[in-house]
C-alpha cells in the first residue's frame, strides 16, 4: 500500500481541515445526546435487560455528524456527506472482508470452545443475549444494526475518522478516534453489567477498542469512506461478543482476532509508506 492510504481521499467530503469549532460540536453533540439519554441508567443502578433509552443514546454520534454537516457545512455540506457516507457504490471489497472475518471469529470461536469444553452444546445459542431476553439471533443482530451499528458509525467512521485521516493521516486519526470512543463509552461502566464486571479485563478492552478503530477505520477507507460495511461489521460483531448465552469464546476469539487484523493493517501500511519514502 502506498502513502497515500495513510489519508483520505479528495472526495471524503471534508478536505479542508478540520476546524475545532467543528470537532468540538461533533463532539459536544455526540456526547451530549448519548450520556443524557444514559443518565437514568446511571442513577437507576446496574440492569441487565437494557431499557429502551440505553439503544437511543447510541445515536449520539449519528446526531454530532448531522449537526456538524447541517450547522457548519463543511465541504459541501449534508447532502454531499450523507451520500458518500452511505454509498453502496465501490463497497464490494470491503463487505467481502466483513464477511469473511465474521466466519473466521465463528469458525475460531467454535473451535477453541471444542478444545476447551469438548462440546458444542451452546452452538444454537450464538448471538443471543440476556439483554434482550426471548430474542432471536436476527432479530438481535438487527437490533445491533440498526442501533449501536448505524448510530455510532455514522460519526465515528461517517464523519470523524475521514476528518481527521484528511488532516493528520490515518495512524494519528484512529489513535483520536480510538480515545473519543473509549471515553464515549464511559458510563456503561457505571451501569452496564458487562462493562462493571471487567475488572482488570477492562485493560484489555482498551487495547481491542484501539485495535478497533484502526481495523474499521482501514475498513471504511477501502469501502471509499461509505459506512454501510463498517455498520454490518459493527452489528456482526456485537452479535458475536454481546453474546452471553451463547459460546463464551467467541467474544474472546472476535476481539483477538480484530487486534491481529489492526496489527496487519498497521505493518502493511508502515511497509508501503517506507517503500514509497525509498522510491522518491
Amino acid at each position: 500500500m502506498s502513502d497515500a492510504a495513510f489519508h483520505a481521499p479528495e472526495n471524503a467530503g471534508h478536505g479542508r481541515q478540520p476546524s475545532g469549532r467543528a470537532v468540538a460540536t461533533f463532539v459536544s453533540v455526540t456526547f451530549g445526546f448519548s450520556w443524557l439519554a444514559w443518565l437514568p441508567l446511571v442513577f437507576s443502578g446496574p440492569t441487565m435487560v437494557m431499557p429502551w433509552n440505553f439503544y437511543l443514546g447510541s445515536m449520539g454520534p449519528a446526531l454530532g455528524a448531522i449537526a456538524v454537516t447541517l450547522v457548519l457545512r463543511p465541504d459541501g455540506g449534508f447532502g454531499s456527506w450523507a451520500r458518500r457516507t452511505f454509498s453502496v457504490t465501490g463497497i464490494g471489497r470491503a463487505l467481502a472482508v466483513v464477511v469473511a472475518s465474521i466466519l473466521a471469529y465463528v469458525g475460531v470461536g467454535l473451535l477453541v470452545e471444542r478444545m476447551a469444553s469438548g462440546s458444542l452444546d451452546t452452538m444454537s445459542s450464538i448471538g443471543l443475549t440476556s439483554q434482550l431476553p426471548g430474542a432471536s439471533a436476527v432479530l438481535v443482530l438487527l437490533v445491533w444494526v440498526l442501533t449501536f451499528g448505524i448510530g455510532e458509525e455514522t460519526g465515528w467512521r461517517g464523519w470523524l475518522m475521514p476528518t481527521l485521516t484528511g488532516h493528520f493521516g490515518y495512524v494519528p486519526a484512529s489513535l483520536m478516534v480510538a480515545g473519543t470512543w473509549i471515553a464515549w463509552h464511559l458510563p456503561q461502566f457505571i451501569f452496564n453489567p458487562g462493562f462493571r464486571n471487567m475488572g482488570w479485563a477492562a485493560v484489555g478492552w482498551v487495547i481491542a477498542m484501539v485495535a478497533g478503530s484502526f481495523w474499521l477505520g482501514w475498513l471504511a477507507k477501502i469501502g471509499r469512506w461509505s459506512i454501510v460495511p463498517v455498520v454490518l461489521f459493527h452489528g456482526g460483531f456485537d452479535l458475536l461478543t454481546a453474546s452471553d448465552l451463547g459460546p463464551v469464546t467467541l467474544a474472546a476469539a472476535s476481539s483477538t482476532l480484530v487486534m491481529v487484523q489492526a496489527a496487519a493493517v498497521v505493518v502493511a501500511l508502515a511497509v508501503g509508506r517506507a517503500r514509497a519514502l525509498r522510491t522518491e
